[in-house]
């Protein structure tokens, strides 16, 4: 389910895709793991990303994040955080984006992973750093 959730949403079928993910944490919480709960909880709050609700996305993957380290299932909230600094720099907030990546990239560190991985992390915490210094806004 949480494949075609993921295919809608790239397809830009954005109603469809959110309903559907709706409907994966229900079966999630009902059927599945708590890892299976936060897996569909984590691809729910990209679709509200992707509709440009960044702040419920940001809570979303926030909650995700926390409850994923305190249960130190590593890999998943590397998961969560990568896609909350994705989230924030989409949204401009430089501060939350660079933090999140960091923290995304310390726990893929931890947990062994390839370079190709730890590779993604640091490029997207130099895109953090360039957009803000590109950002009219920018301190």
């Amino acid at each position: 389910m949480l494949e075609r959730v993921w295919l809608l949403k790239v397809l830009d079928r954005l109603d469809e895709s959110l309903a559907l993910a709706d409907e994966a944490v229900r079966q999630a919480r009902m059927a599945g793991t708590r890892k299976d709960v936060l897996r569909a909880r984590v691809l729910h709050a990209t679709i509200l990303q992707y509709r440009g609700a960044h702040a419920a996305a940001d809570q979303e993957l926030a909650t995700c994040a926390d409850e994923a380290e305190g249960q130190r299932w590593a890999s998943i909230a590397a998961f969560a955080h990568q896609h909350r600094g994705k989230n924030a720099l989409e949204a401009g907030d430089f501060e939350q984006a660079k933090e999140s990546f960091k923290r995304s990239l310390f726990l893929r560190r931890e947990t062994g992973a390839e370079d190709r991985d730890l590779e993604t992390v640091l490029l997207a915490i130099e895109t953090v750093e360039r957009r803000r210094v590109e950002s009219p806004v920018a301190i």
